[in-house]
């Protein structure tokens, strides 16, 4: 591993590798996303006030429509860094919160380490809901997410304000429903259609890059061929809690070699080993101090 997780590319392939403390987290969020937290509530011409979930739920429903697009749009930013197309998406009120910490850090928003990895978004009934996946270059580094509320301005859907990044408790989330698949299980999502694996995993999955499944309780990731995208050909599992032929996520290189023998490639961290009529893709951070450990395993259908 070099800076970050990254996309490989070949042919039609893709594997796509998938996302530290509180404060340095908070510390990545500087510029971003701390400061634009709940915004007071506002007066209307009645002198009534209007709380922010209030005035999104009053939305039309063209702006209901645009909601997720706006949020994608600011998600996909914070990933970038890029703090002038947060704060076009913002409304004047928002925007004058951030000006003097956008502008003092020349618009390049975040941190170069922990980063944004991946990244989820949700509609809510006050808005949306965006959880950040983080990584470093030793592996991922938490999930945090943020809830937006909306205003529509003058025909145009605006962000009305961003709360504070809060961690996703690994209980609450559903973690410990990980690892209730075998490895046989796992293998075998392998050209199912998202309808099958839906059903198989038995929870609702969410759209990730790449046109990826995140099934976050659970603990994994699927990708679909890029022919017809209806058929899993890479299921990607981060979690330590599936044992995975004797040996899991987080256990040393030389344990997987152990179980499954030699690999017929081993490149930059990625070593690739034959299995059961598929391939497994073992990912280690080699630049890390603990260069043995292994922060991912792909099954994949066909071997690249």
């Amino acid at each position: 591993m070099k800076e970050q997780f990254q996309h490989f590319t070949s042919g039609n392939a893709i594997k796509r590798y998938g996302s530290a403390l509180l404060a340095v987290l908070i510390l990545a969020f500087s510029g971003t996303l701390s400061g634009c937290g709940s915004q007071p509530a506002q007066s209307d011409a009645s002198g009534a006030e209007s709380t922010s979930s209030e005035q999104t739920s009053a939305m039309g429903s063209a702006a209901q429509d645009t909601v997720m697009q706006v949020t994608e749009d600011w998600a996909k930013a914070v990933k970038g860094r890029d703090g002038r197309t947060q704060y076009a998406l913002m409304t004047p009120e928002l925007q004058k919160s951030v000006y003097d910490e956008f502008s003092g850090l020349n618009w390049s928003t975040g941190t170069s380490s922990p980063w944004v990895e991946s990244y989820t978004v949700q509609k809510t009934d006050t808005g949306a809901e965006v959880v950040f996946d983080y990584a470093t270059s030793t592996g991922p580094a938490g999930s945090y997410h943020q809830d937006l509320t909306f205003q529509e301005q003058d025909g145009v859907l605006k962000i009305s304000s961003i709360s504070n990044p809060v961690k996703v408790d690994a209980q609450s989330s559903g973690s410990a429903q990980a690892g209730t698949l075998n490895f046989s299980d796992l293998i075998g999502l392998l050209g199912k259609t998202k309808e099958e694996v839906t059903a198989t995993i038995g929870e609702t999955p969410v759209g990730v890059d790449e046109g990826g499944m995140a099934y976050d309780k659970t603990g994994i990731r699927v990708w679909f061929d890029e022919a017809t995208y209806t058929k899993v050909t890479q299921v990607l599992i981060r979690s330590d809690a599936f044992d995975l032929g004797g040996v899991k996520v987080g256990d040393s290189f030389s344990d997987f070699k152990k179980v499954f023998g030699e690999p017929i490639s081993d490149s930059n961290g990625d070593a690739h080993f034959k299995y059961d009529g598929v391939y497994l893709s073992v990912v280690r951070d080699i630049a890390a101090a603990d260069s043995e450990k292994t922060i991912a395993v792909y099954i994949l259908q066909e071997n690249f």
